[in-house]
């Protein structure tokens, strides 16, 4: 036999050695003093371990390791290991961990192979979306970016359209992550608030009105909790819970009793305490710390909910005197939820995205027409949800596919979600939608001309299609 390696002594803590010949009866112990030659399978006894070793025609290789015991009724200690051949003692899995290999030429002895790492499991913390873009921060908290890319929104220093996840570079290490029109927004672990692509209406705060195809940063020392963006105006919540807004102002979206565009933050005016802001087309909401909701900006569908279609350039009490937990803004609608669970919705409802069965626009929280208990609600061109056991139902505009329940019918009120997926985070574009499950697994459907549901395909989809992970 050949020593290919070394003699025994080179394996720390071995008392033992020898090769496991096939005698077509049974396995024969044989003691030697080297490593085996091609086409034989050794082993290597430690003090508590029994370390078989493979070999092919060019050398050894250890396959795996498995503790001291018993294979097939017989102590390891013993020298014995039963009658099987080596291809029985493998297939029987008396060997965790071990596969069988193919046979080196010219021999009859099967060979073992070291097993597959297991898969890591997730990848995806959260996932948003824009209108034809999408981002997701993965477990280590980078940012990954796909979809349309005219403006720099992925953030890869190109405008080249992405149909996979691509890293933003920067090396950033991301909180959050929060998507505009064609623009992309992240907050990092300190607090700091970067953006990148389409700055023609400042939406990006750095000062400027240029485009930014890499990750800059916010002009301003703030250190903000929470970021939202919406079609071309984002807004910070620091904190303290003071709200800061820039961007485009036509509506009055920033709060700042003005229309005037501003492209750093801007103090949204009143001296709230906010916990939560949302950001939708033209328009802004927040949550006070006693759950009372505030909106502001443009209210021609009745989206700011005070009873009135008449802008607004401060924030203004939603009525209904509601006490609510979460509040999402969408193109031409709000939602929020109320403390026991309950969704309410109001303002732009041609698509049926206030999901009370009807297409009538509402200027005040109108009951969505469901028994569920919600945890999470998403706006956009629709609504999507989660409900308390993970399970997501969307409603509205289906055009595309973007409610996922594997039609294109417009849905009036909730309808579940396809595929009996359990999620914990959900987003909604402007007709689609995405979502991370309990797995770590990131899936979107609706809309995908430009490959923003991260399938490597431009091929809308109608229930959910897992994206591609890096």
């Amino acid at each position: 036999m050949r020593n290919n390696v070394g003699a025994i002594e080179d394996t720390p803590g071995a008392t033992s050695f020898g090769t496991l010949a096939d005698s077509g009866d049974g396995l024969v112990p044989v003691e030697g003093d080297v490593w085996p030659d091609a086409g034989e399978i050794g082993f290597v006894r430690t003090s508590n371990t029994l370390v078989l070793v493979g070999v092919g025609d060019t050398g050894w290789n250890v396959v795996v390791t498995p503790p001291v015991g018993t294979i097939h009724g017989n102590s390891v200690g013993s020298n014995q290991v039963g009658d099987h051949t080596p291809t029985q003692l493998i297939s029987d899995g008396l060997i965790p961990g071990a596969t069988v290999g193919s046979t080196p030429a010219g021999t009859e002895t099967t060979t073992t192979t070291e097993p597959e790492p297991e898969p890591e499991l997730g990848f995806w913390t959260q996932i948003a979306t824009g209108q034809s873009h999408t981002c997701g921060l993965d477990i280590n908290r980078e940012a990954w970016c796909w979809g349309n890319n005219h403006r720099g929104q992925l953030g890869n220093n190109t405008t080249t359209q992405q149909l996979t996840p691509t890293k933003v570079v920067g090396n950033h290490t991301f909180s959050q992550i929060t998507l505009g029109q064609d623009y992309t927004c992240g907050l990092d672990t300190a607090g700091k608030a970067w953006c990148w692509g389409n700055n023609g209406f400042n939406a990006l705060g750095d000062g400027t009105s240029t485009h930014r195809h890499i990750a800059t940063a916010v002009s301003g020392d703030h250190t903000f909790r929470q970021l939202d963006a919406g079609h071309y105006h984002t807004c910070g919540l620091d904190t303290t819970g003071k709200a800061w807004c820039w961007g485009s102002n036509s509506g009055g979206g920033l709060g700042d009793n003005s229309t005037t565009n501003r492209n750093i933050p801007t103090a949204v005016a009143g001296n709230k305490t906010f916990t939560q802001l949302a950001v939708g087309g033209e328009h802004t909401c927040g949550l006070d710390t006693t759950g009372k909701a505030w909106c502001w900006g443009n209210n021609g569908n009745g989206q700011l909910g005070d009873n009135s279609t008449t802008r607004r350039l401060t924030p203004v009490a939603v009525a209904g005197n509601r006490t609510f937990a979460k509040i999402a803004a969408g193109n031409l609608h709000s939602c929020a939820i109320d403390i026991e669970g309950k969704a309410w919705c109001w303002g732009s409802n041609s698509g049926g995205g206030l999901g009370d069965n009807s297409t009538t626009n509402r200027n005040i929280p109108t009951a969505v027409a469901s028994n569920n208990t919600f945890t999470q609600l998403k706006t956009g061109g629709h609504t999507c949800g989660l409900d308390t056991s993970g399970k997501a139902w969307c409603w509205g505009n289906n055009g595309n596919g973007q409610l996922g329940d594997n039609s294109t019918t417009r849905r009036l009120t909730p309808v579940a979600v396809a595929g009996e997926l359990v999620f914990e985070q959900l987003t909604v574009g402007s007709s689609s939608s995405c979502g991370v499950d309990s797995n770590g697994s990131g899936w979107c459907w609706g809309w995908n001309q430009y490959g923003q549901l991260g399938d490597s395909t431009t091929t809308d989809r109608i229930s959910p299609t897992v994206v591609v992970t890096p």
